[in-house]
């Protein structure tokens, strides 16, 4: 290799550039790291994949001279995660365990997370793929099922703690009874969503048919940033799927669609969730005519998804500030990233206004010079104040 190549000069100074990216360049590593990194990476070559934080705690007391103090060990492990050299949550259920290489995690996702062609043969193996792709759901049992082939039975010694990864990362969701259930203990869940193996859209009639201005009223969380976390449409989902049933259309059809679900509340009431753009839209649907329907109801509804809707923004603003000190993680859990918003039928589609800007009786949609009647959109207050 000729060094003196301008070709390779440049590569080097893009090489470099690169590296400079990274957040942590520049910053001094300690040298009394360096006996527990190679320990780790000795047991990664010998094909072990996770380690509880106590054998970890026992590696690092043979090191002499170089023993990390308990908070030196913490900072460690959550720099060797920055780097992406293991993976280390430091709350509650996964500070426990540590996982030393971070590739074992495809593995993991690779057993439930699949396209048909790869997944194992086998009536209940068939089974459960179609029941996924048809409704979402897969159940412990069949979770355990899955991991008691050969080539994941690995996963077996480290199952509960393999679960919580999974759902702390939203590759499952629990599907719970209320809200004030989601950040309980997964032992008493026994159903799971499967966010990405959700991938029919949906191709039924039904919006067109029932979801208009005549027999619905409409809102949105619009959320600041561009992109919304992809599973976070189904947390959502997952935080009131359990109180009613997902609704089927023409008494077969589950309405669970890689773009829309709908849940029947009542025979007269159903509720529809769509992710358009940066919005969580929610429908509230009445078989026939929305000044038929429930106030009570229309205000819990929206009371029940409002509250699940901040619970899960909370734990999304602790994932971005892992590292971040007490006082940093606080603030951060105080500015919800959206705004809530009532939408309108105008003209083709639904237009939006702020919450709080709530007329009397009429609101002018500027964009299409139309006046709109607000009367049954104040239905999702009824007479509390959830918003």
């Amino acid at each position: 290799m000729d060094t003196a190549d301008p070709e390779i000069q440049t590569l080097r100074q893009r090489l470099m550039d690169r590296a400079k990216e990274h957040p942590r360049w520049g910053e001094q590593m300690p040298t009394a790291w360096v006996p527990l990194e190679l320990q780790l990476a000795m047991q990664a070559e010998k094909g072990v994949n996770i380690l509880p934080k106590e054998q970890i705690r026992i590696l690092n007391s043979q090191n002499e001279s170089m023993v990390l103090t308990d908070k030196q060990l913490e900072t460690f492990l959550k720099a060797q995660h920055s780097l992406g050299k293991l993976l280390y949550f430091d709350i509650a259920n996964l500070r426990d365990f540590v996982i030393i290489t971070p590739a074992y995690l495809v593995e993991v996702l690779r057993s439930i997370v699949t396209e048909k062609q790869f997944w194992p043969r086998g009536k209940q193996f068939q089974t459960i793929l179609k029941t996924m792709q048809q409704t979402g759901e897969v159940s412990r049992d069949n979770i355990l099922f899955i991991w008691n082939q050969d080539i994941f039975k690995h996963i077996l010694q480290y199952k509960d703690f393999v679960l919580e990864i999974l759902v702390h990362l939203d590759i499952l969701v629990p599907i719970r009874t209320s809200t004030e259930d989601l950040s309980a203990s997964l032992q008493s869940v026994s159903q799971f969503l499967v966010p990405f193996m959700i991938t029919n859209p949906d191709k039924t009639k039904y919006l067109k048919k029932f979801c208009n201005s005549r027999t619905s009223i409409f809102l949105a969380y619009r959320f600041i940033e561009e992109v919304i976390p992809p599973a976070f449409p189904y947390r959502f989902l997952a935080s009131f799927v359990d109180m009613w049933d997902v609704k089927k259309y023409k008494a077969k059809k589950h309405m669970l669609f890689s773009d829309l679900a709908v849940v029947e509340v009542d025979s007269k009431h159903d509720v529809a969730v769509q992710v358009i753009e940066n919005r969580v839209v929610v429908s509230l649907i009445h078989l026939e005519k929305k000044e038929n329907i429930i106030p009570t109801l229309a205000s819990s509804v929206q009371e029940c998804l409002t509250a699940a809707v901040h619970r899960i923004s909370e734990f999304y603003s602790t994932l971005s500030a892992e590292i971040n000190t007490k006082e940093e993680r606080a603030e951060s859990h105080m500015v919800m990233p959206f705004e809530i918003e009532f939408g309108v039928r105008c003209k083709k589609s639904l237009c939006y206004f702020p919450h709080d800007r709530l007329p009397d009786h009429k609101w002018r949609c500027e964009k299409h010079k139309k006046d709109n009647d607000v009367k049954c959109i104040k239905l999702w207050l009824s007479d509390k104040v959830g918003l």
